[in-house]
């Protein structure tokens, strides 16, 4: 990954479970706390792609 290169789906599907694992929601009427936890998953893998795509940009736009 140093290189620039992709970052495979089990490092963001791990990271993913990461940030999800270390939160502790609460469940009330606008959600379950394992809605939450699901939807922070996703939402660091997403996180993760986009800013790993947007740094292998800024390298190659560098070099």
């Amino acid at each position: 990954m140093g290189n620039g290169g992709l970052i495979g789906p089990a490092a963001t599907q791990r990271f993913g479970e990461l940030v999800a694992e270390s939160a502790s929601p609460i469940d009330d009427v606008r959600g379950s706390a394992n809605y939450r936890r699901h939807a922070l998953a996703v939402m660091a893998r997403r996180t993760l792609t986009w800013t790993w795509n947007e740094y292998t940009q800024s390298l190659r736009s560098a070099a």
